[in-house]
């Protein structure tokens, strides 16, 4: 085992149960891939890295000290202190996704979350700081009305253990002709706190979201004059990669009366 598993407590950043076998990080990767090559640590950084070829890892614990935390199967980054020691392990993979995570520190709890177009005028109903990199800071006694802003925006509780839980869904668009959901006037299309379409900025462009990959149609914008829509046709189909099982009720119930849920396969 990397790690030992009596290590716990405040100097623990992360404790993860994985006994891969270390490999060149040129070698293989997932799917037969080659890996990407290892990032370079800073000159006089003691940690150590080592590049594993098939993540997920499993998680025990994950605390705020020392931490740097990308879901499994993306780029997963833990860094352990155990007084002066620092180890540092790599996962590579091609994208990072990560879902709302709450960690709590003291009297402080910072929020870690992908955009979404309701996340600022709701975190600033509990006094947020937005602190950069997709990170929020508020007062440790709103960490219960936080957890339901995080069900109700993203369908998860920002538990880093239900976050890491994830499968691959399969959606197919079924608009009925009410209020259409994939189908928006100058933004993008979002469901269930995941961007499945946007625009490139300057171009008008249409775009696949991060983690989205279209097997049936594609997104498509449509101008006049100096106006345009963003739209996915009815009869569409796309994979939404790396969705907390615990929010594929929520996604469910987001496409009510505009499209259905094909398949859930493990991530």
């Amino acid at each position: 085992m990397l790690i030992p598993e009596g290590v716990s407590g405040a100097e623990a950043a992360c404790r993860f149960t994985v006994t891969p076998e270390p490999q060149a990080a040129a070698g293989p990767g997932i799917n037969g891939s080659a890996a990407r090559s290892r990032p370079q640590q800073p000159e006089g950084d003691a940690a150590t890295a080592t590049a594993f070829p098939t993540p997920p890892f499993s998680f025990v614990t994950l605390s705020s000290q020392s931490r740097s935390f990308l879901l499994p199967q993306y780029i997963f980054v833990c860094t352990l202190r155990i007084g002066a020691n620092r180890i540092t392990t790599v996962s590579t993979h091609a994208e990072v996704i990560i879902m709302a995570i709450l960690s709590v520190d003291g009297a402080y709890i910072t929020l870690e979350a992908p955009f979404h177009p309701e996340l600022s005028p709701q975190a600033r109903r509990y006094r947020g700081r937005f602190v950069g990199k997709g990170k929020w800071r508020f007062e440790a006694k709103w960490e219960s009305d936080l957890r339901a802003m995080c069900h109700m925006l993203f369908g998860v509780d920002g538990r880093p253990e239900t976050v890491a839980d994830q499968v691959d869904l399969t959606v197919a668009v079924e608009e009925n002709g009410r209020s259409p959901l994939f189908r928006r006037f100058h933004d993008d299309i979002y469901l269930g706190g995941r961007q499945v379409a946007g625009v490139l900025k300057g171009r008008l462009i249409p775009r696949p979201g991060k983690g989205i990959r279209f097997v049936r149609g594609e997104p498509l914008l449509e101008h006049k004059g100096l106006q345009w829509w963003l739209w996915i046709p009815t009869g569409s189909e796309f994979i939404i990669r790396g969705v907390p099982r615990m929010a594929v009720p929520f996604m469910e119930s987001k496409l009510d009366g505009h499209g259905r849920l094909l398949t859930a396969q493990a991530a």
